[in-house]
């Protein structure tokens, strides 16, 4: 043992110390590979568990739901289970978003206000208010005999500036509620949820407060081991569904299952790229010291040795390089956290985050993960050291890529890999997962690495005497390397064209994925000012527009309105919206983007057999909804058949999208609401847009002086560039990513194009003894990296295309069940090439300036030593 780590020291640790700079290239790309990795995978994680730890905590004990979506359930029902035998403990719960009404706080976030039983509701959940010092639990006595009391959390009252004794008004779709704080919570259990942002009260106060009389959202159940579930589902009403207290839980992190995934494939992605040059250090460290391995062979050392040598070289630079990324984790983390947590909240989760601390312990599965990196990276320069025999090394000098059969295998290897591609591209998601996509991926990206170096020595010498005739004898010369040295330039080439695909792919998704969204928010979400209650997004849409806004919006004679009406549906597992709207009117204005059927068959309705429906795009690709089927789902408390008619696109993240004519679902449930209205001014003057603009503000201000307690109003064109906003806020993390991949794969490029000039150093010398300019040396090494460059990013490209692909129809399609038109911004696609190859060639400085450094006679030294 003790031979072996001598060993190590005089063959390893010595070389890599000696060679600072390639060895500093290589673990900054490793650092800052796992730096990404870790940043990302902790973000994300944290957040899945922050809101897992506030979706438990307001859950509490309970072992199942009874619920009917945001219609609540009557809670008269509740006598029924609480004296059943099979029922250990029960409990009602409702809650709502209010909106602080409070002076000069522009911009003020809600809070949740949950409604619960203080006294049944201890069996369920840990809450208690803080100590008065004068009265034991004059909190919860003041709760339940106080009008509008509720106790706050120490993170709201300190958010609102509030105390024990204060009055607040609140703001909610319904009328205003003036409340009174009775408390505050002790900071635990459910004071934790929401990251603080909530507050309780009693249920005859919500009731009161938020004007839902008679209702509850929802029963929280404990059963008696061996209870008899079924027996318990058949005294539900109809409409009352029997849940799993877990199944929103897990519904949410479900859905964030699959982003977290494709976040982390793009955190992986920069350590790959970090491979090449982890490669790149321990095949020259390998060739270069092949004189004195020879010399241990013959010695007697043995083969698997040898092996662990530069296997070892490997893990020892992926162990410094993992050390080096924890100061730029600490600092990047952060910066990661606030980004995804913002993603996940405004994609899936619909509410705040909070912070999750940086622990060390998520760092052990990096540091995992850079050591298999590293040791794959070091794993063909071992064996190929393990092959060296003393009359090999005795007989040639030097570095060589020369490797009989090597070649040839790893070229059909490569083959192999791309041949794979459309067959892993295939293959169905596992899971929710689209492993096959991920395969596909890597599959490009691998087999891609190890053809290159057979395309680029196959290049070589026409390429060479075509420049040479052309460019001079430095194009012929650099280009002469592509033949030569085609392994080594590959490793480079390898890991920038990962890169620019990695660009490529990236950019035309986004660009495709941008131009889709676009097209829907004007088709689909068209109109000039859009009415709505207030919060309604957060509150599933349960209060509706009043009576008097609707009828006063009905008599403009310079405005159309489109009415519609959310409701919250559940069936087998899964959460809908459907969104029922006056379809003629929409006709007249906009429409659907169809994917398969045609949605015009939806707008009108026989008034026999089932209802035409228009099913949302995800609800085709991930749970086989598709034209034709026949769904039953109880609406208002009334069983109503639908028969799909078309699938339409549709980007909600959270529930899956139906579409109906609301006239005709009215006709079904006998109830007729309206959630919000679309309006669309009629006039035309023929002046810019600006009567239209004076109309619309003038009716804005005044429904929000008649109803801007209880109404949003916003402007279409706000509304839609907000979602379009929106949409560029989640892919600033991606682009982060990106930008770091290309970071890794320029310091590839610097670190490659040093080596050739050190490795070629007596070459370049004997040039310059024999007559050769500065001039012309520079320009060699200038045209040989430009080489390198331009076929990367040929090959990036046209792996980025296929990349694209695999992302539009692949990955995202069984991801989140999207997919988009296919759009190309070409000149910014463009102008980020040229600014890759720009930077490309910057980075080749030091190689250039290394390439004139020492005089022509050392090459005669080192030549005879």
């Amino acid at each position: 043992m003790k031979f072996f780590f001598f060993l190590l020291f005089r063959i390893s640790l010595r070389h890599l110390l000696r060679q600072k700079l390639r060895t500093l290239a290589a673990l900054l790309a490793i650092a800052l590979g796992a730096s990404v990795f870790s940043s990302v995978r902790m973000a994300i994680d944290g957040a899945g568990e922050s809101f897992a730890s506030s979706v438990t905590q307001v859950t509490g004990r309970a072992d199942y739901h009874l619920s009917a979506g945001p219609e609540g359930i009557p809670e008269g029902l509740m006598a029924d289970f609480l004296h059943h035998p099979d029922i250990l403990r029960a409990a009602p719960f409702s809650s709502v978003y209010v909106l602080p009404d409070i002076n000069n706080k522009e911009g003020e976030r809600p809070f949740l206000l949950m409604g619960l039983d203080p006294f049944l509701d201890t069996s369920f959940r840990q809450w208690e208010p803080e100590s008065s010092g004068e009265e034991e639990n004059g909190g919860i006595s003041e709760l339940v005999t106080r009008p509008g009391a509720m106790l706050v959390t120490q993170t709201l009252a300190r958010r609102l500036g509030i105390r024990h004794g204060d009055s607040l008004r609140v703001l909610h779709g319904g009328k205003p509620a003036e409340m009174h704080v009775a408390g505050i919570l002790e900071e635990e259990g459910l004071a934790m949820a929401e990251a603080g942002g909530l507050a309780l009260c009693d249920m005859a106060t919500f009731q009161e407060s938020t004007g839902r009389y008679g209702l509850v959202d929802r029963m929280d159940l404990r059963l008696h081991a061996g209870a008899d579930k079924k027996a318990l589902e058949a005294m539900l009403p109809a409409g009352v569904q029997m849940q799993p207290a877990t199944a929103f839980r897990d519904t949410g992190l479900a859905m964030v299952k699959a982003y977290r995934m494709n976040l982390l494939v793009m955190g992986f992605v920069s350590l790959f790229v970090g491979m090449f040059l982890v490669y790149s250090v321990v095949a020259l460290n390998a060739a270069s010291r092949s004189g004195e391995v020879a010399m241990l062979r013959a010695m007697g050392v043995a083969k698997v040795s040898i092996f662990l040598l530069f296997i070892t070289e490997g893990l020892l630079l992926g162990i410094m390089g993992w050390l080096f990324s924890l100061p730029l984790t600490l600092l990047g983390y952060p910066f990661l956290q606030e980004g995804v947590g913002k993603t996940l909240e405004t994609l899936f989760f619909g509410k705040g985050v909070a912070a999750h601390a940086f622990q060390f312990q998520d760092l052990w599965l990096t540091l995992a993960l850079t050591l298999f990196v590293a040791a794959i990276a070091a794993l063909y320069p071992a064996l190929s050291a393990m092959a060296v025999s003393p009359k090999m090394a005795m007989a040639e000098r030097g570095f060589s890529d020369k490797k009989t059969g090597t070649g040839n295998l790893r070229s059909v290897t490569g083959l192999g890999l791309l041949v794979a591609v459309p067959f892993s591209a295939g293959l169905p998601a596992m899971d929710g997962l689209p492993l096959g996509g991920y395969m596909a991926a890597f599959f490009l990206f691998g087999g891609t690495a190890l053809v290159l170096p057979w395309i680029l020595a196959r290049l070589g010498p026409g390429m060479a005497l075509f420049l040479g005739r052309r460019f001079g004898v430095s194009a012929f010369l650099a280009a002469r390397q592509f033949r030569e040295s085609g392994g080594r330039i590959a490793l480079a080439a390898g890991a920038l064209t990962t890169a620019v695909a990695l660009f490529v792919a990236l950019s035309i998704m986004i660009t495709s994925f941008r131009e889709t969204v676009r097209v829907w928010v004007d088709q689909s979400i068209g109109g000039d000012l859009f009415i709505r209650s207030k919060m309604a997004e957060l509150n599933d849409y349960r209060y509706p527009l009043s009576h008097d806004l609707v009828a006063q919006i009905e008599e403009l004679q310079s405005w159309d309105a489109l009415g519609y009406r959310r409701v919250g549906l559940e069936r087998d597992g899964l959460a809908f919206d459907l969104e029922a709207m006056d379809m003629e009117t929409l006709s007249r204005y906009g429409g659907f983007l169809d994917v398969s059927g045609t949605s015009s068959d939806a707008y009108f309705y026989s008034g026999h057999g089932p209802l035409p429906l228009l099913v949302s795009e995800p609800a085709l690709h991930l749970h086989g909804l598709d034209k034709g089927q026949i769904l039953d789902f109880y609406v208002d408390g009334v069983s109503v058949p639908f028969e799909v008619k078309a699938v339409v696109r549709d980007f909600r993240t959270r529930t899956l999208a139906l579409f109906c004519d609301m006239e005709a679902l009215a006709k079904k449930t006998g109830k007729r609401e309206i959630s919000g209205m679309r309006l669309f001014y009629k006039m035309s003057s023929g002046d810019g847009g600006k009567e239209k603009d004076a109309a619309l503000e003038l009716l804005r201000d005044q429904l929000l002086k008649d109803y801007g307690d209880s109404v949003d109003v916003v402007a279409g064109l706000s509304l839609r560039n907000a979602v379009l906003d929106i949409f560029d806020e989640t892919f600033a993390v991606t682009f982060v990513l990106l930008a770091m991949a290309l970071g890794i794969a320029g310091l590839g490029i610097a670190t490659t194009m040093t080596l050739r000039v050190m490795v070629e150093r007596v070459g370049l010398l004997t040039l310059r003894s024999l007559g050769a300019s500065a001039f012309q040396v520079r320009s060699m090494v200038r045209w040989e990296a430009g080489l390198l460059l331009a076929f990367s990013l040929v090959a990036g490209l046209a792996c980025g295309f296929v990349l694209s692909y695999l992302l539009i129809h692949g990955i995202n399609k069984q991801s989140f069940g999207w997919t988009f038109f296919f759009a190309l911004d070409g000149l910014n696609l463009l102008a980020g090439i040229l600014m890759i190859f720009a930077a490309g060639m910057l980075a080749a400085g030091p190689a250039m300036a290394l390439a004139l450094r020492g005089s022509p006679a050392e090459a005669l030294r080192e030549g005879t030593s």
